[in-house]
């Protein structure tokens, strides 16, 4: 389940502007010139590619400080590529491939302050394909705080044909700098493709993240320790580098781009959706997604609506991901609170009418955008869990069938093969029959659940914990939908990050190597 907020921890005092190793600012106040909101200018209005900023493209297959230990080892080990420690950056996955920002070297000075910054060294942005291949190893000038994919690269990816051609094409968004004083320092976003950086931004002394990738714009978002509606800033470059449109903003907490949408969960109490070519909000909503990260399924996006129940608890309401409108509300039962963890529909069960009911949201189907609203699916099943440990079926706002499971849910609910996935806080693993409900079997890993995936083929799911027995320990189980062991590893360390994807479970160990786990 996507972490609900890393807070930063900030101290020291108000710090100047910092200029990374090599690079200055565009613009005598450090912004580059920015014309209008939605207006872009030239493609490289950002750095150019330059040999002088600081990093370098390196084709070692080893990285700069090698990992101290031996890579694990196993049947279930299908491949393990060094990338080193800290891990600064999580892994995520776009196409064939995945990056990452991990390790750290002293290629690169560090900026001369009175207060103490964060992470200590700079690092490397690593893009590693889903076979195990390392497709490059950039040696940043400051430490890697944030990566993003490329939206689009995915699917030109596909189309390129062979395996050089996606290499070459295939890069990532990500931000440098540190952490330290009251705001960022030398922070900036750069796009990073074959290992070499295309373009830089101009440098800010505010924490920066990624906030939203669409084919149209990257979209940064400013934020800090407080949580706000006021305050902050949107920013959006071309994919080429080029400035594209800036709007004030509250901390946003998360964010995802979907077609030319970019969907951001502002403050703890408002869904926002934004044009990512113009930066003007398409609607807002009084509610946060469950899991604070927003997510477009099919023609919907859940939130938990602000304004409580009697009983105290939040309805889950599914809105038109066009218009930000209800489509339809749950709140549960009518003696207990109802709040809401997560939910993810089921695209299989979309309803076909069958039952009476043709679907009609009562507003003749219109998004307002010269549309329909009405595609068939917003009436899908949705799984959802709740506060209380408990799992919901739901199909238009009424509920199915509800099961208790042994504790809160973790990880998921995931759906697959006519099951619906999910962990607990009791280390445990669930699956129920999606029709019915009914537990079809459970298994104990008696760790705190990591991720969690679930593809036709089967289930995988990755726990850890910082202490079992005295020592860190981590375990790797993949199933077929039966609830027969299909794969499983177990080590003796601990876990920096870990994702399951497409059935296959990855981790990087705290020993500093990304390892990939499957049957």
């Amino acid at each position: 389940m996507t972490s609900r907020r890393r807070f930063l921890a900030v101290a020291g005092s108000t710090l100047g502007a910092v200029g990374l190793a090599g690079c200055g600012a565009l613009t005598g106040d450090g912004e580059v010139g920015e014309g209008a909101a939605g207006t872009a200018t030239t493609a490289y209005d950002a750095f150019g590619p330059d040999p002088r900023y600081g990093g370098v493209a390196t084709t070692r297959s080893e990285p700069n400080a090698s990992p101290s230990g031996d890579p694990p080892s196993g049947d279930a080990v299908a491949w393990s590529v060094p990338v080193g420690v800290p891990v600064t950056a999580r892994p995520v996955v776009v196409g064939d491939a995945m990056f990452l920002g991990a390790g750290e070297h002293d290629d690169a000075d560090r900026p001369a302050m009175d207060a103490e910054l964060r992470p200590l060294f700079p690092g490397y942005v690593h893009g590693v394909g889903l076979d195990g291949e390392r497709r490059f190893e950039y040696a940043a000038p400051a430490p890697v705080l944030d990566v993003a994919p490329v939206a689009g690269d995915d699917v030109a990816e596909r189309a390129s044909g062979t395996a050089g051609a996606r290499a070459a094409r295939l890069g990532a968004y990500a931000v440098l700098g540190w952490y330290g004083g009251p705001g960022g320092v030398a922070h900036r976003l750069l796009r990073v493709t074959r290992g070499v950086p295309r373009w830089a931004d101009a440098t800010a002394d505010a924490n920066r993240f990624l906030a939203a990738s669409t084919a149209e714009a990257v979209v940064t978002g400013t934020r800090d320790e407080r949580v706000a509606l006021t305050g902050e800033r949107l920013t959006a470059r071309s994919p080429g580098g080029g400035f594209r449109w800036r709007v004030e903003s509250g901390d946003v907490l998360a964010g995802v781009g979907s077609g030319e949408r970019a969907y951001l969960t502002v403050g703890t109490r408002e869904t926002r959706c934004l044009d990512a070519r113009t930066g003007e909000t398409v609607w807002s909503y009084r509610g946060t997604p469950p899991t604070w990260t927003p997510r477009v399924q099919g023609d919907v996006v859940f939130v938990a609506r602000n304004q409580r129940t009697g009983l105290g608890g939040q309805p889950l309401v599914a809105l038109s991901a066009a218009t930000g409108r209800e489509r339809w509300t749950f709140a549960g039962s009518d003696d207990e609170a109802f709040t809401p963890v997560s939910a993810t529909r089921d695209a299989s069960s979309d309803d076909d009418g069958s039952d009476g009911n043709d679907g009609s949201d009562g507003n003749g189907g219109s998004d307002g955008n010269g549309g329909s609203d009405v595609d068939g699916t917003a009436d899908a099943v949705v799984y959802v869990a709740d506060t209380s440990g408990a799992l919901w079926a739901v199909a238009r706002g009424v509920a199915r069938w509800r099961t208790t499971l042994s504790g809160r849910v973790v990880d998921g609910p995931v759906v697959a093969g006519g099951r619906v996935y999910a962990t607990d806080t009791q280390g445990r693993l669930h699956a129920l029959d999606a029709a019915t409900g009914e537990r079809a079997w459970a298994v104990d890993h008696r760790l705190p659940s990591r991720a969690l995936d679930a593809t036709a083929d089967g289930v995988v799911a990755l726990a850890a914990s910082g202490r079992a027995g005295g020592e860190d320990a981590y375990r790797v189980r993949g199933y077929g939908h039966d609830g027969g062991e299909r794969f499983g590893h177990d080590g003796s360390g601990g876990l920096l990050a870990a994702l399951a994807h497409d059935g296959r479970g990855y981790a990087v160990t705290d020993d500093g190597y990304l390892v990939a786990f499957d049957a």
